[in-house]
């Protein structure tokens, strides 16, 4: 590409940016945020958003954006062919609108707040599949042209097969019930962080929860309540961490959550957080209401200075000391 064309070098940077994060093990979300600010700054965009196709292909979610509020980026879903965004990942064609209302595909969402006037939507598309979509938007008509379109399109072309190898990663490091990161990622991310936390002389916290009596649960309740019971627990989990917090399903009704960047107060506060918020809301099953709590261990390393299994025991055992107090309650680790 000549130095002539400023767009062009501009491009250049994204792609060297994404690669970049990728080559340093960086979240499939984190990446796909990376994208959606800078391909709003490509175009002079009001919001941008990644969207993809969920597990059964038929539905597209957000699962980045940029400018949005994060209310509406929550709640942005298109069935197949719903919208403009699901036009154009069942016809795998760009589009460039100048007044979307007027368009027939363009499809008002409940409680939007967002301006939207002009857009341009591309697919995401590899040999084998059309895996999502790139959309930006502007609160002005006409303001994007299909320089833009054809800018857009080579972004999207030039990484949809990184994020589709970072979402086929993500996959084999999740758990299938809870959608949490599973054991195997936590054997990798854990060993990172606290290197990255050595280096920068930073904290890095540990908080270990176990489900209060969930044999209990099963015997009574039967299994499917019992996953109904985990699943909301990891969606609590989720609710009450940041997007740098890694939440792991460490195996059967035990979650672990890695806060860098995390002193023990800091990580005590999210702890009881969580323990009140599943003490607070009961599971509806079968017309049952099921009332859980749960144990937490919570555990600080100082400027990263201990190793992955030292962390994890020493939480382990502020766990249980939680449990053995009567559980629904948080334990920090003794200092020896």
């Amino acid at each position: 590409m000549s130095d002539s064309n400023p767009r062009e070098r501009t491009v250049l940077s994204v792609l060297f940016e994404i690669t970049q994060q990728l080559n340093e093990n960086a979240t499939l979300e984190s990446v796909l945020e990376k994208i959606a600010e800078r391909i709003c700054s490509l175009v002079a965009a009001d919001t941008a958003s990644v969207m993809l196709f969920d597990e059964t292909h038929s539905a597209l979610l957000c699962r980045a954006s940029h400018g949005l509020p994060p209310e509406e980026s929550k709640k942005l879903s298109f069935s197949t062919g719903e919208g403009v965004a699901g036009w154009v990942a069942n016809e795998g064609e760009a589009v460039v609108l100048g007044d979307a209302h007027a368009d027939e595909r363009f499809k008002d969402l409940p409680n939007q707040t967002t301006d939207i006037q002009s857009m341009i939507c591309v697919p995401l598309q590899t040999r084998e599949s059309i895996i999502g979509v790139i959309t930006v938007t502007a609160s002005l008509e006409s303001r994007f042209n299909d320089a833009d379109r054809d800018l857009l399109s080579l972004v999207a072309a030039s990484v949809v097969k990184d994020i589709e190898n970072a979402r086929l990663y993500r996959l084999a490091v999740t758990d299938n019930l809870t959608k949490c990161y599973n054991r195997q990622y936590l054997a990798k991310r854990l060993p990172a962080e606290l290197e990255r936390a050595t280096r920068y002389e930073d904290n890095v916290a540990l908080i270990l929860i176990d489900v209060d009596k969930f044999k209990s649960i099963n015997d009574t309740w039967g299994h499917d309540t019992g996953d109904i019971v985990l699943r909301r627990i990891a969606d609590i989990c989720r609710e009450c961490v940041r997007d740098v917090d890694t939440v792991v399903r460490y195996g059967g009704d035990e979650f672990v959550i890695l806060l860098p960047s995390t002193d023990s107060d800091g990580a005590l506060q999210v702890a009881n957080r969580i323990c009140n918020d599943v003490n607070n809301t009961p599971v509806e099953s079968d017309g049952n209401t099921i009332r859980t709590s749960v144990s937490a261990g919570v555990h600080a390393s100082l400027k990263g200075i201990e190793d992955g299994k030292n962390l994890l025991n020493r939480a382990d055992r502020a766990m249980y000391t939680a449990k053995k107090a009567g559980g629904n309650q948080v334990s920090l680790a003794e200092n020896n």
